[in-house]
């Protein structure tokens, strides 16, 4: 039994369809316009991240110096009204001021690194939404160029497979000439 029998393949080159041509034709077209708009769309999502983690550092550093000033005032009152009620501004008092001061700073570390934090995941979506339009961009030229192959062998235009062995236009990767 030679391959012809177990096969049944076909000896002459099947009829070309202009429909399928055309379909695959539109569809690689379709492909490569979803790549592109989906890592168009990818990128402005990371570029919208991206404004907000500069958004979230101006306004923590806005909140930051407010705090700064606030806390400012409020130790200089505290310690006006000491020296107003005749205390001296010594011992306790200064231990007083002391805290009052740390716990400014503490808040304003605090405030200052929420916002790092917050900034940086915001940077991460960012960056994780460019990666994905990259590969969106990727599988849709692939796809496309499936697309294009499929469509060329449905025109005939770069031969045909012909899974048989005798053929004498056999090229020997399965095309025929």
């Amino acid at each position: 039994m030679n391959i012809n029998e177990s096969y049944n393949a076909p000896a002459s080159k099947p009829p070309s369809s202009g429909f399928a041509t055309g379909f695959y034709a539109a569809s690689a077209g379709l492909d490569l316009v979803a790549g592109v708009m989906g890592y168009l769309s990818a990128q402005n999502a990371a570029s919208i991240a991206n404004s907000r983690a500069d958004m979230i550092r101006t306004e923590a550093e806005f909140n930051a110096t407010r705090y700064a000033e606030q806390s400012a005032h409020f130790l200089a009152s505290q310690k006006m009204a000491y020296v107003k009620s005749g205390v001296r501004v010594t011992g306790s008092v200064i231990d007083v001021l002391d805290e009052t001061a740390r716990v400014a700073s503490a808040n304003l570390s605090a405030i200052r690194a929420g916002a790092a934090a917050s900034a940086m995941d915001e940077e991460s979506q960012g960056s994780a939404a460019e990666v994905t339009g990259r590969n969106i961009l990727v599988g849709g030229i692939g796809g496309a160029a499936k697309d294009a192959g499929m469509s060329a062998y449905a025109s005939g235009r770069f031969g045909y497979l012909d899974m048989t062995r005798n053929n004498q236009n056999n090229t020997g990767f399965g095309m025929v000439n």
